[in-house]
């Protein structure tokens, strides 16, 4: 095992610590949420932006579009027409207002909900993203 492949594996652990914490305070998967004491466990704030997103699986070449809900430097909530399995690592395909970035994911939490159409809500860790992209998303989050 490598070094960055145990620090994926930590940071996993630690988003899948942080989902079982708010299922037992009935936080909702992409809310902010804070603690019953008034602070917040993410170290990143997410924002509410609805973008265009496009996914591809390491075992498949087949893109899957969806929207974030939110989005932070460190992952997004998203909303897809299909099922992606939690602990999937992905491309990730963020269409933002000042260019397209990629980067690396791993889906931590992934949930269906009930609509007339097949949808389903991802939450995703950013485990790879270069430089310049993070940079630009920043730009982007904070403008």
């Amino acid at each position: 095992m490598t070094f960055s492949t145990n620090w994926l594996n930590i940071g996993l652990i630690f988003a899948n610590v942080l989902y079982l914490l708010d299922q037992l305070e009935g936080d909702d998967m992409g809310s902010n949420n804070p603690k019953g004491d008034g602070t917040e466990r993410r170290q990143h704030k997410r924002m509410d932006q609805h973008i265009r997103v496009g996914f591809k699986l390491d075992s498949d070449e087949t893109v899957i579009e969806g929207e974030t809900y939110n989005l932070s430097p460190a992952g997004a909530y998203c909303r897809v027409n299909r099922p992606i399995a939690e602990m999937t690592r992905l491309m990730i395909l963020l269409d933002l207002p000042n260019g397209q970035i990629s980067c690396e994911g791993t889906v931590v939490r992934s949930e269906q909900k009930p609509l007339v159409e097949p949808s389903y809500d991802v939450a995703i860790f950013f485990h790879r993203i270069d430089e310049e992209a993070s940079k630009r998303l920043q730009r982007f989050l904070h403008s």
